[in-house]
């Protein structure tokens, strides 16, 4: 069994994220020197720590330009932390891009499916759900359930949105902000 590299234990932590830290913390500046560090011998994980303390400590921006600089290194698991880093700052048409390049690249890669299915409801689109869905070969019950809840969500948002007379792209505008 190998030991847990620096990256890996900041991931793991980052599962329960709920952004509430101290973003002066030791730990995530910790986390940014090592990254910095180790972007000398792994470039990858290298700059996706970096992006991991960035996020957490509220610097957005860098943490998606560094998982764009990782995810440029053709590695799919930075791939997938940059398409992540892409949905949590509201910039779901590149993230849903990324994506499905994930997945048509391996179409049983459940985590980006997740992924692109909730750029879909934020974007309201029942098509980007659908090209998804045609795409993948990921047959779990979690799937189809968030499937069957966005297309419900997403039909139930425009029919309210239409009879109010907001059109889509506004609300998605808005909700982004």
């Amino acid at each position: 069994m190998q030991p847990k590299t620096k990256t890996h234990e900041a991931f793991e932590e980052l599962k329960g994220y709920q952004g509430l830290t101290n973003p002066d913390s030791f730990k995530y500046l910790s986390w940014l020197h090592s990254g910095k560090n180790l972007v000398k011998t792994n470039a990858v994980d290298g700059y996706v720590l970096q992006g991991f303390a960035n996020m957490v400590m509220g610097h957005a921006d860098l943490a998606v330009a560094n998982m764009k600089t990782a995810h440029l290194l053709k590695d799919d698991l930075a791939s997938y932390n940059y398409a992540v880093a892409l949905f949590n700052v509201g910039n779901s048409a590149e993230s849903y891009q990324v994506c499905l390049d994930l997945i048509k690249k391996d179409p049983s890669n459940q985590m980006a499916v997740i992924v692109a299915i909730g750029n879909a409801n934020r974007s309201l689109s029942i098509e980007m759900l659908e090209r998804v869905l045609a795409l993948t070969d990921v047959d779990s019950e979690y799937i189809e359930s968030q499937s069957e809840k966005t297309i419900q969500f997403i039909t139930a948002t425009l029919e309210c949105l239409q009879r109010i007379g907001l059109p889509r792209e506004k609300f998605v505008y808005m909700t982004r902000l």
